[in-house]
């Protein structure tokens, strides 16, 4: 491991790992009521050997799922930058019953946008190793503001198994996919809103929409119980809304007040 990687993991380790100690700390993790800023949960993240047996594929596993974690945070939100915050003890329910009023209320406080948990499984395909998984998110503001009522806060993303050569890189890059991507930026879009950032939200939405269609049309999201097109549907009605509501705030001034007097025109 380079000397660089070492000081980034003892920096994440500090701010990322352990946190403050504090009497209401969740369980399994800490580190959530460490700082102010957007973050993004990975809970635990099971990787299962074709036995069904739990695995460690390396020592650096969950290192490097922290740092991929980092990374791609910040090439989606550089002006942000939500901190990754691992942690591995933590292992809601897979019906994600347990994210109760209380909770959901606690996580959004901390500017929780979004949880992951699930299973990796390792197995054989055509012969050769492959590997699947069912991964599961949980987006704090979209359960937070419209409750348990919503078809829209959990998700639960199952990845047939397909044949991949390397089967750790294979698991990050299921982690935080599409699927990932987009719903990260609604959460994100969604409390922007809420704080009447009306430009970042339509950014948010506006790019979730964009990958949502492009997946779409190639085919490329995973098997999932929540229709794909109402899932769409919902980001463009959150772009509406964004625009709607920037229109209607005499303290803002900004573009999207000439997009809403365009689409009411009856433009694009």
């Amino acid at each position: 491991m380079s000397a660089l990687r070492l000081i980034t993991f003892a920096f994440l380790f500090i701010v990322v790992f352990i946190g403050p100690a504090s009497a209401q700390s969740l369980s399994g993790c800490s580190g959530i009521e460490g700082t102010t800023g957007p973050k993004v949960v990975l809970d635990k993240l099971e990787y299962r050997n074709e036995a069904g047996e739990i695995q460690i594929l390396t020592s650096d596993y969950e290192l490097e799922l922290i740092l991929e974690l980092r990374s791609r945070l910040q090439n989606l939100f550089p002006d942000t930058q939500p901190l990754p915050v691992l942690c591995a003890k933590r292992a809601p329910k897979p019906d994600g019953t347990d994210f109760i009023p209380s909770l959901v209320k606690t996580l959004n406080n901390r500017n929780v946008l979004l949880e992951i948990w699930g299973t990796i499984k390792a197995g054989k395909k055509n012969g050769k190793q492959a590997l699947g998984a069912n991964i599961l998110m949980m987006l704090i503001p979209v359960r937070y503001y419209e409750g348990s009522d919503s078809q829209l806060d959990f998700h639960i993303l199952s990845y047939p198994k397909k044949e991949e050569d390397d089967l750790e890189a294979a698991s990050i890059e299921i982690a935080f996919g599409t699927e990932f991507n987009v719903y990260a930026a609604i959460a994100h879009g969604i409390k922007a809103l809420r704080n009447n950032s009306y430009d970042k939200a339509k950014k948010y939405f506006s790019d979730a929409r964009i990958q949502w269609e492009n997946a779409l049309a190639d085919g490329s999201l995973a098997n999932t119980p929540t229709n794909q097109d109402l899932i769409l549907q919902y980001i463009k009605n959150l772009e509406q809304k964004t625009i709607t509501e920037a229109a209607a705030d005499p303290n803002y001034s900004g573009d999207l007040v000439a997009l809403a007097d365009m689409l009411e025109d009856g433009g694009p």
